[in-house]
């Protein structure tokens, strides 16, 4: 990707990231101080959707749960070693916050088939 297109992409992700949190509804104090401090992050680095951002970056997550909700799929992180959801960077060429979420656990899962259901469920820093 041409360096130019690729700001603009990071440009546009790093404002769909800032929508998508400002429109959601937290569910309790706790995470509202986290999406507020996500916010202050995305206001105060341009380019804090993307993996090099030395200061930190916003990354995408899905849980997998069969259509009973009685199972979830998770998948054991190579670094961390521990059974996790699916998930990983935003890329520049995704077109949205959610469309990373879903192609990283369509990558991880293997299943084609996912599809995305709702908004964030929850935040969460590590």
């Amino acid at each position: 990707m041409e360096p130019a297109t690729q700001k603009l992409a990071e440009a546009r992700l790093r404002d769909q990231v800032q929508h998508t949190l400002l429109s959601w509804a937290a569910p309790n104090p706790q995470q509202d101080i986290l999406r507020a401090e996500f916010l202050a992050h995305l206001t105060a680095h341009s380019r804090g959707v993307v993996r090099d951002c030395r200061a930190g970056h916003i990354t995408a997550s899905a849980l997998i749960v069969d259509p009973k909700v009685e199972k979830v799929l998770l998948t054991l992180h190579p670094i961390v070693g521990r059974w996790l959801q699916t998930g990983g960077h935003i890329e520049p060429s995704d077109e949205s916050f959610e469309s990373s979420a879903l192609r990283e656990a369509r990558e991880e899962s293997g299943i084609e088939s996912l599809t995305l259901l709702g908004a964030p469920v929850r935040l969460d820093r590590h």
